[in-house]
């Protein structure tokens, strides 16, 4: 498939604590049912940082000053091109913060990263165990570029440094 210039309007952070991530199971499509980490849209004239601390706060509650932007994913599916930034971040220590938490968005829940980079597992979306393992390897900043078939399986993926 041709890649063609396409706008980041999307954020996601995984916010981690120990040996687990902040994870949200949305009730909502895209990826109703699925595990994803927590982010949104960007609004107009915001930039990807702040767009992401925004997003942060609104589907969890916390206050998260500090994020590590590890790259973007681009997704391109009969159904839907696009692309977001990805970032990682540090649960704050000094949070009162009770998971699991049934919001609006969701269902917040800890997951162990052994579970979430699963290769077997069905329940997370599934280009995560790829991109995310990889990202959070290395210091560069990374592209992903995941191409899907038509029942949304990944067909194909490349990577590269930014």
């Amino acid at each position: 498939m041709e890649k063609t210039k396409i706008d980041i309007v999307y954020t996601l952070c995984f916010i981690k604590k120990g040996n687990e991530f902040l994870m949200l199971n949305r009730i909502k499509s895209p990826n109703m049912g699925l595990w994803n980490g927590v982010g949104g849209k960007l609004e107009p004239n915001e930039d990807k940082f702040n767009g992401i601390k925004r997003e942060i706060t609104e589907e969890t509650g916390l206050i998260i000053n500090d994020v590590v932007y590890h790259g973007e994913v681009y997704w391109y599916a009969d159904s839907s091109i696009g692309g977001m930034h990805v970032f990682t971040a540090n649960f704050p220590e000094n949070s009162d913060f009770k998971a699991p938490i049934d919001d609006i968005e969701g269902l917040l829940a800890f997951k162990t990263k052994e579970w979430l980079f699963h290769k077997e597992n069905k329940g997370v979306i599934s280009n995560i165990p790829i991109f995310l393992e990889k990202m959070m390897e290395t210091p560069d900043k990374l592209r992903f570029d995941f191409y899907y078939d038509e029942n949304e399986n990944i067909k194909d993926y490349t990577f590269k440094k930014l």
